[in-house]
């Protein structure tokens, strides 16, 4: 089920002064508000909670001409940041294919002051040529995650043969910058308060699932939700075995959380799907909940349990 689950997620989406570029990358719930054989507490929709806004520090000049990767093949580099008052921040990146083969580059396991957050950016470079390319952090999706500002952004920078997927890439390097100019030691994090609507339905040392707000609109019946990842590992988060009302319903939902790093995902339930299992109103949601290593399929999950959500 895990691979199913996995490989929809994936269909579904597939230095100087402010950089800093690494090497490669590499439970039961103690105290939840819903249980196995107890229903989670009956919670009223509310307004999400946003993340508390800390006071921002002191900013320098926007990053630019910031080298992360210079290699024999191959090279990558932030030319320059814009703030776009509509379309939020803008990287514009250059690529520098030095190969004779077409090289694929690539942004993975991205996070945004600690929340991941995909850019959905590739590009595809020629031998011997260039390309200048432009990466858009969405102000909306990132407000939506309580994110004011694009302080921290973490990922693997990957660069790969296009035409040979198995062939061992040419870089796949972990990468830190700082677009505002701040550093690890200014930068403050947003952190997520506690509501009381909010149910929190898995917690213990090693993760944290809560169930933020559900709208119920006329497409679809969605549910906001909230995930921590409080490993050195990266996981997956699953539901699987889903019903409403007592009917099986597959919202085919997962979520893949890195290691140290916070998510905000929806799980949604359509209309139509609703309204051929004779659902007008719901009661009662009951899914079993899988947190697993992401990068071990043959580890034991870190949960596995059964939950009912009651709205």
């Amino acid at each position: 089920m895990k691979k199913r689950l996995i490989a929809l997620l994936l269909c579904a989406a597939t230095l100087f002064a402010f950089a800093a570029c690494g090497g490669s990358e590499e439970s039961t719930p103690t105290d939840a508000t819903a249980s196995a054989t107890e229903p989670a507490p009956t919670q009223a929709p509310t307004e999400a909670p946003a993340d508390v806004a800390p006071e921002p520090a002191e900013k320098q000049e926007l990053l630019q001409n910031a080298v992360l990767f210079d290699h024999d093949d191959a090279a990558f580099f932030v030319a320059k940041t814009e703030e776009n008052e509509h379309l939020g921040m803008q990287l514009h990146v250059q690529c520098i294919n030095k190969s004779d083969r077409t090289l694929m580059f690539s942004w993975d396991k991205v996070s945004v002051c600690g929340y991941m957050y995909d850019p959905l950016w590739a590009t595809e470079v020629a031998a011997g040529k260039t390309a200048n390319s432009v990466i858009d952090l969405d102000t909306y999706a990132l407000e939506k995650m309580g994110i004011r500002s694009v302080d921290e952004i973490t990922f693997t920078l990957r660069i790969s043969d296009s035409e040979n997927w198995m062939e061992a890439p040419i870089a796949e390097n972990v990468c830190t910058i700082y677009p505002t100019g701040l550093t690890a030691d200014t930068l403050v994090l947003p952190q997520r308060p506690e509501t009381a609507a909010q149910a929190v339905i898995a917690e213990d040392e090693n993760i944290r699932f809560v169930i933020e707000e559900v709208r119920n609109e006329d497409s679809a019946y969605t549910l906001q939700v909230y995930m921590e990842n409080r490993t050195d590992r990266n996981l997956m988060y699953a539901w699987d075995l889903v019903s409403v009302n007592g009917n099986m319903i597959d919202p085919f939902w997962a979520s893949f959380v890195a290691a140290g790093k916070k998510a905000c995902s929806e799980i949604t339930f359509s209309r139509s799907d609703l309204e051929a299992n004779g659902i007008t109103d719901v009661s009662d949601i009951e899914f079993k909940l899988i947190v697993s290593d992401y990068d071990d399929w043959e580890a034991p999950n870190l949960l596995e349990q059964t939950f009912t959500y009651n709205p």
